[in-house]
């Protein structure tokens, strides 16, 4: 993923919600119950709803094309939340860190 690319979330309170324009690649942060944690940042193109409170622990993923998906992460923080939603910003670890942090490796099939 890259600054600019645009990537859905697929939370439990919003479902999906897609439109959300890569700002920061890999190099955001955010304190977490003390806790700085590092990933990717989005905001909304054009404005509107990024999230709602509960979407946390969401996939957050990139179409590639029509039949393709790229899982990006998982929805960590919302900025600019209010009773209708989150519209300033999203918050997701990025994949990989999940994978590295938890020696997850995948394997060919």
């Amino acid at each position: 993923m890259a600054v600019g690319d645009f990537t859905c979330q697929l939370g439990y309170n919003s479902k999906v919600v897609c439109n959300i324009r890569t700002v920061y690649a890999g190099n955001a942060s955010w304190v977490v119950n003390g806790t700085t944690v590092w990933g990717s940042y989005g905001v909304p193109n054009g404005g509107g709803i990024v999230g709602r409170g509960g979407d946390s622990g969401g996939p957050v993923i990139y179409l590639n094309d029509p039949n393709s998906r790229q899982l990006n992460g998982i929805v960590s923080v919302g900025y600019g939340c209010g009773a209708s939603g989150c519209t300033t910003g999203l918050g997701w670890v990025d994949v990989w860190t999940i994978f590295n942090g938890f020696s997850i490796k995948l394997n060919p099939s």
